[in-house]
């Protein structure tokens, strides 16, 4: 897929840390049904149908505070003769129908028998969003600032129960859609966190699942960010053995390996001062540092600019790798991170787990920063995700290069289930971009879909998928 809280709670928590899952809240009643109406959105012209789910913040309240989803429809392009496609998004924090415009373009293949229904996950997107400015990607600034994410909390638990955030209230959600919409049965594709949903989904409601593609798949065992360190460090140990085989890259850069050792000395006696690309001189903290080239290991492409940017940077010429990271706030990956994360993964770690990646370049910080942001959310800890099981058919793509969730994961959660198979794709990083002949990707996904049968995928297509070259100085 192209990219274009009382005794209840406490008793709640025992009861998750124990491994024994309370009993589901009451179902409210059943929703009325959704007729979506045409409208307009950036990319899909022509193409989308939208609509508004009304759901109960919190389940078991049925008559408590009530939340507005945005729905998105994209209706078949041909006749229907599958099941509708729920796609579900990654981050945790990005909305689904920002794949509207994929799904209206590049990703038209996958409405020629089917509708794909988009619903921003509760707390992202069109649906009551925690907005909140939490999550920044830049060198410069810190991740997760405790201050910045105590104001949030603040603010947003004025009126939102950030408890209610989480996977189990987003799967509550997506039944009572299927039921609105009319549909029997559903098949499910998700991507990185979208993956968990998916999951969780189909272990609730195992009857009204067909099949199931799970892109860069999220193991139940992950204890997000523990892994981050560790998996990222695979990653860039892969392209500093890459760069070296590479006639081009190895004339640039001579020792790779030298350079990053080089910076990580160097940043283990704290601050370095540079200069930034307006000439203004700044104080670059490690633990930024370090998470900032670790978010450039997210695509092919950027992986295959980051070995020039690290060995300019080990030359004590940091401007390029500070122009080629453009301060933002992430799209959507707003607070609704934190109600996620911390209560189903961060707040679950032990100290072994959080220091797993004290030793790799990229220390402990990540997971310290998100340790003490879910400590000021407040939010109690969740019952932790499970393994999937059942008959349905399951493609897991899964990229060899996958900085957060390797292969390995894929292979532990197709484990568990009767009819899955597993494709790694070589040198594609977590997102399913950036290689020559991606339309391979989505062919193998929909082929899947078409013939319910993941054993039989011809992988030919996959020769062509080729990363680009390294890219160097003329």
């Amino acid at each position: 897929m192209h990219l274009p809280p009382t005794a209840v709670v406490l008793a709640g928590a025992l009861l998750a840390a124990c491994g024994t899952t309370p009993a589901p809240p009451p179902e409210p009643a059943p929703p009325s049904a959704l007729k979506p109406a045409p409208c307009k959105l950036p990319g899909a012209a022509g193409a989308a149908l939208c609509g508004a789910l009304t759901v109960p913040e919190d389940h078991a309240r049925p008559h408590g505070r009530q939340l507005t989803l945005r729905v998105v429809v994209l209706p078949a392009t041909g006749q229907r003769a599958l099941p509708p496609l729920y796609h579900f998004e990654g981050g945790p924090g990005l909305p689904a129908s920002i794949a509207a415009e994929f799904y209206a373009t590049f990703g038209a293949a996958y409405r020629r028998y089917r509708d794909v229904v988009l619903l921003d996950q509760r707390g992202t997107g069109g649906s009551a969003p925690l907005e909140c400015p939490v999550f920044v990607t830049h060198p410069l600034v810190p991740v997760l600032d405790t201050p910045t994410v105590a104001a949030c909390r603040v603010r947003l638990g004025e009126n939102a129960d950030l408890a209610r955030y989480g996977t189990a209230d987003a799967v509550r959600d997506v039944e009572r859609l299927r039921v609105a919409l009319g549909h029997e049965q559903v098949d499910l594709i998700g991507l990185s966190y979208g993956t968990r949903v998916a999951q969780e989904y189909a272990r609730a409601h195992p009857q009204r699942v067909r099949a199931m593609a799970l892109l860069a798949p999220v193991s139940p065992e992950d204890k997000l960010p523990a892994t981050f360190g560790p998996n990222a460090a695979a990653v860039l140990g892969a392209l500093v053995q890459r760069c070296r085989q590479d006639r081009a890259c190895a004339a640039a850069i001579p020792d790779l390996a030298r350079d990053i050792a080089l910076l990580r000395g160097r940043f283990a006696g704290g601050p370095v001062s540079v200069q930034l690309p307006d000439g203004k001189p700044a104080q670059l903290a490690p633990g930024p540092f370090w998470e900032a080239v670790r978010a450039q290991l997210a695509t092919t492409t950027q992986q295959r600019r980051l070995p020039w940017l690290l060995h300019e940077a080990a030359q004590g010429r940091y401007e390029p790798l500070l122009a080629a990271i453009v301060p933002r706030v992430e799209p959507g990956a707003n607070a609704a991170l934190l109600s996620v994360s911390c209560p189903e993964d961060t707040l679950h770690l032990t100290e072994a787990e959080a220091a797993a990646s004290a030793d790799t370049v990229f220390g402990r910080y990540r997971v310290d920063q998100q340790l003490a942001a879910c400590r000021a959310w407040a939010v109690p800890p969740a019952a932790r995700p499970a393994f999937a099981t059942g008959d349905w058919p399951v493609l897991l793509m899964s990229g060899a290069m996958d900085h957060v969730t390797p292969p390995a994961g894929a292979q532990a959660i197709a484990r568990h289930l009767k009819n899955a198979r597993v494709i790694v794709v070589p040198e594609l990083g977590h997102f399913p971009d950036g290689l020559a002949h991606m339309e391979c990707y989505d062919e193998l996904v929909n082929r899947f879909f078409e013939t319910g049968d993941a054993t039989r995928l011809d992988r030919g297509c996959m020769r062509g998928m080729q990363p680009p070259p390294f890219e160097l100085p003329q």
